[in-house]
């Protein structure tokens, strides 16, 4: 919180040059660019009293950044950038000031090189200006997630950012509901999209999501979490989302193992089981050949969840043999074409973290980005085996897990600008800052 002296001041510019700011965009863009100056020198406003709404606003920005509400999907692609950059500055400041305390772990170790080794990757990149933009976005999305909610976490508690990801949730998927009353819902194959871009977008961020709402309805005991937990489930259904269903049902088997003592995730887990024994004895064929998109998630002779991604990812290795050790440059997307049945397909991104990741930045980015995120979900595996209680532990994990597995048919992990990987990455942090107070605390206890 700033000095009142220095808060009111700051207030008076930005209230002044947001009046100067707004009359010339009217006069000379039109009054939608002044509404969004106004709007987003609000935030920026809002955002140097209080870190809490700043924190919320990255969040509700980044989660609807592709949303299609009422035309504002573009105003909102570009206010992502601004408002990563305000958390970037603000995290910046609190370090070279001193305010944001603490010390480096061996995460920020691998972080630093991995980022080191993406702006390097100009040098041999075929497109060096698209590198050092994605390369320049993963280090914002470093200093606002490692740094500032980092701090945030630190000193007010990791329930801090987790009620805000969850109230953001609620707000995701509640809206989407409503959306479905619309045309705008849906796309013309029936498939549910909601508020998103397309229904794949839906299922990824279920996958996300969905321990979110979880942890709101058994923590919190909140009615709004358990709709929106409900919600969420049906989205993914009527998106026709293998991959959502995918990494969904595997976050619910995860959390109905490991935290036992939970009647609530139990009951989830029975009702799958159920659902699953029922699909197989075809019981439910002649229902779900009635909904498309349930019949493109569980119809046995569609049973296909790469959705024809192999070809793609055969295509994709094989241009990943010319440059296997360091890539073609980080934010770089496989293009060209293959050949599928006679026919000729042009190449569009891998929809595979792991392969993109290995064509971006080869071998040695794989062992930087990839190999640390599987090692801290072995351990925490090891870690939540000693909990018998649902804890915040377990949730967090289980985002991870379902991110890790949903990145097998989508490429996003690394991909500041979407919609997921702020949230996700945010669950990554809470967890490695849980890790990192454990393993202090039994230190301690060790030298005692």
């Amino acid at each position: 919180m700033l000095a009142p002296l220095t808060e009111r001041s700051l207030t008076s510019g930005a209230i002044l040059i947001l009046s100067i700011g707004t009359v010339w965009a009217a006069l000379s863009v039109g009054w939608e660019t002044a509404f969004a100056i106004v709007g987003f020198g609000i935030v920026v406003i809002l955002s140097f009293v209080s870190t809490r709404f700043l924190v919320l606003a990255t969040i509700a920005i980044f989660t609807l950044n592709h949303a299609n509400l009422f035309g504002s999907a573009a105003l909102l692609q570009n206010a992502r950038w601004l408002i990563l950059g305000l958390c970037a500055v603000q995290a910046g400041l609190g370090i070279f000031t001193h305010k944001i305390h603490r010390r480096l772990h061996a995460f920020d170790f691998i972080a630093v090189t991995g980022l080191f080794f993406a702006f390097f990757s100009m040098t041999y990149s075929s497109d060096p200006n698209l590198t050092f933009q994605r390369s320049a976005s993963l280090l914002l999305l470093y200093l606002a997630v490692f740094w500032l909610l980092w701090d945030i976490a630190q000193r007010k508690g990791a329930e801090e950012i987790v009620r805000l990801l969850i109230f953001s949730g609620v707000v995701i998927f509640g809206a989407s509901i409503l959306m479905g009353a619309l045309p705008e819902g849906w796309q013309t194959d029936g498939r549910f999209r909601g508020i998103m871009p397309n229904p794949n977008a839906i299922g990824l961020l279920t996958a996300v999501y969905l321990p979110l709402l979880i942890w709101g309805w058994v923590r919190y005991k909140s009615l709004l979490s358990l709709l929106a937990f409900i919600a969420a489930i049906a989205c993914t259904l009527l998106s026709g989302s293998r991959n959502g269903f995918l990494s969904m049902s595997i976050s619910l088997v995860y959390l109905a193992i490991f935290a036992r003592s939970s009647k609530i995730i139990v009951v989830s887990f029975l009702l799958l089981t159920v659902l699953s024994i029922l699909l197989f004895l075809g019981v439910l064929d002649t229902w779900i050949e009635t909904i498309p998109t349930l019949n493109r998630i569980f119809d046995n002779t569609y049973f296909d969840y790469s959705s024809g991604r192999f070809d793609t990812w055969n295509a994709v290795l094989l241009q990943i043999e010319d440059s296997w050790l360091y890539g073609y440059g980080f934010g770089i997307d496989a293009v060209g074409s293959y050949s599928l049945g006679g026919g000729r397909f042009e190449l569009a991104g891998s929809h595979n973290t792991y392969l993109h990741n290995i064509y971006q930045l080869g071998v040695v980015g794989t062992l930087i980005f990839i190999v640390p995120l599987l090692l801290l979900s072995m351990i925490m595996f090891k870690n939540v085996l000693l909990e018998p209680k649902l804890n915040l532990s377990h949730i967090l994990h289980a985002v991870l897990i379902s991110g890790l597995v949903s990145a097998i048919f989508e490429n996003w992990l690394y991909s500041p600008g979407n919609s997921y990987t702020f949230p996700f990455w945010a669950c990554v942090m809470l967890l490695l800052l849980k890790h990192s107070r454990n393993h202090q605390s039994i230190r301690q206890h060790d030298s005692t």
